[in-house]
Formats: structure tokens, sequence, C-alpha cells
């Protein structure tokens, strides 16, 4: 088991505070961005929670605002786009990747059976 408390979750910027098989946990600050540019390098799903600030998160069909404590689920590897909302300031964000970033081979063991 592991505890993942908000103190430690902000002290863990940049870094992956969980990295297993099928998970991948970490914390990024995402800055003010005046372009769309949309992340699609990775498989699966990713939730979103924002931890301190307050964002948009963008789909190629949708756009929310995205204020603290406030989670996102991206499904079926669908590419978003995510900025802080304030020119000035950032936004933290913790991204939970499911089964994680990169093809995972056990997964693809089990596709084909």
């Amino acid at each position: 088991m592991i505890k993942l408390d908000k103190s430690k979750l902000l002290s863990s910027l940049g870094q992956h505070v969980v990295s297993e098989t099928h998970i991948r946990i970490q914390v990024s600050t995402i800055p003010f961005v005046e372009k769309d540019i949309f992340f699609d390098s990775f498989h699966g799903e990713v939730l979103l929670i924002s931890l301190k600030g307050s964002g948009i998160v963008k789909t190629r069909t949708d756009i929310y605002d995205f204020c603290e404590n406030d989670q996102i689920l991206i499904t079926e590897s669908e590419p978003f786009y995510i900025s802080s909302s304030n020119r000035n300031a950032e936004i933290i964000v913790q991204f939970c990747w499911l089964p994680g970033p990169y093809h995972c081979d056990i997964c693809a063991d089990h596709k084909s059976k």
C-alpha cells in the first residue's frame, strides 16, 4: 500500500510518484499555453486531478474548466490539451495513467487471446 497525501504529491513535482505495471502517477506543473498542442502519445485512460490552481482541459470535441480538486477522466487514448487559465500562474496536476503512458506487453498479450 502506498499513501499519497497531498503534501507528498506537491513535493513530487515533475516526478513519477508511483510507477507500476498498470498505473503510473506523476505530478506536473502546467503553464499557460497559447496554442492547442494535443497530447496523444499514450494508450488507455488518464485521470487528471487539479491539485492547485485552475485551467482548462480540451479534447478535439469538448472543453472543460478545470478548478482545484476537479477530476477529469480521459478515455480511450483520446488526445487532450491542458493549460493554466492564468497567464501568470501554473496549475499543478496529478496524472494517473492507466495502464500507463507506454505500450504494455501484458495488456497486448491479453488482447490477443
